[in-house]
């Protein structure tokens, strides 16, 4: 084989090469474009009003009656006032992509706490990271307060 002929199948051989990387690529992110879609984390959800919320919620939680509800300015979460047996009780709804998160948030390990945002809530669950929840002034006083109240009542 001569220098030429070596050089000319040196080049197909770096353009098959490049070729597949390009395919291979394209083909990767099909697959994620198809993941993501099939998850749902595409698209978002918002919350309206605090009903709505509470309807949700009751769907996962159905043995809990919603008194009241909150729904924050960003409309990704509300904290909804419980009746659990004549105790009282918050849960959260939250938005992850155009999925529903429920969760009642326990007195034993949550954290309702303000910041800048309004409150974060941090409840020992793995599956559920903390959550910035968007209220401001009296809104976010009075669900840290009642937060007080059940942890002190409990």
């Amino acid at each position: 084989m001569n220098q030429r002929s070596y050089n000319e199948t040196k080049k197909v051989l770096m353009s098959v090469l490049v070729l597949q990387i390009i395919g291979l690529a394209v083909l990767v992110l099909v697959v994620l474009h198809l993941v993501v879609s099939a998850a749902g984390w595409y698209q978002e959800v918002s919350i309206d009003d605090w009903q709505f919320a509470a309807k949700r919620f009751h769907e996962d939680h159905p043995g809990l009656t919603v008194s009241s509800g909150i729904v924050s300015q960003d409309h990704r979460a509300a904290l909804l006032e419980i009746n659990e047996d004549s105790r009282l009780a918050l849960g959260i709804v939250t938005v992850l992509g155009d999925k529903w998160v429920t969760r009642v948030i326990d007195t034993d390990g949550a954290i309702l706490a303000s910041n800048e945002d309004g409150i974060l809530l941090t409840i020992p669950d793995i599956t559920f990271p903390p959550l910035n929840i968007s209220l401001q002034g009296k809104d976010a006083d009075y669900w840290l307060s009642l937060n007080r109240r059940i942890k002190g009542a409990s």
